[in-house]
């Protein structure tokens, strides 16, 4: 499972520095950040870019949790591509190589498909079975996301 999460992080500087053409290096001051950043640019949508000075606090947000998404369906295409012998237990169905998205603030995980053309480039599912599957289903289906902690409350 490849899991990317919501709410800052190494895509929100990706998308910054790509946007303010800035070195990760120079900006953080630590050379260990770059490969990092470099591999999340191959996620990033080059025209949201040239408007991304002028978006919202909330639309950046927004950006930022999509290129998220996309990098987490790049790495899971990546590595069907990188190994044969993974991509070939997958057309077999003898396992599974999955994407998710784990909301840090509603505690959500929201699993994604890799299927370049769906909504968004995701769909939400869930690693349950379905109610008409034998009792030891393991196979992926649609459904609605699986809360896994309850929302952070706020602290006042």
């Amino acid at each position: 499972m490849v899991v990317g999460h919501t709410r800052r992080g190494a895509p929100t500087a990706a998308v910054e520095l790509k946007a303010t053409k800035a070195n990760a290096a120079d900006a953080t001051g630590c050379q260990h950040v770059e490969h990092i950043v470099r591999d999340i640019d191959e996620s990033i949508d080059p025209e949201a870019l040239m408007v991304f000075k002028q978006l919202s606090a909330n639309e950046r947000e927004f950006l930022t949790s999509e290129v998220a998404r996309r990098n987490v369906i790049r790495v899971v295409q990546s590595i069907r591509e990188r190994s044969q012998a993974l991509d070939r237990l997958v057309q077999e169905e003898r396992i599974a190589i999955v994407g998710a998205m784990y909301d840090v603030v509603s505690g959500n995980m929201e699993f994604l498909s890799d299927a370049p053309n769906s909504d968004h480039a995701h769909a939400e599912r869930t690693l349950a079975p379905r109610h008409d599957c034998p009792p030891k289903c393991t196979q992926i289906h649609p459904s609605t996301p699986r809360k896994l902690l309850p929302p952070r409350r706020s602290r006042a």
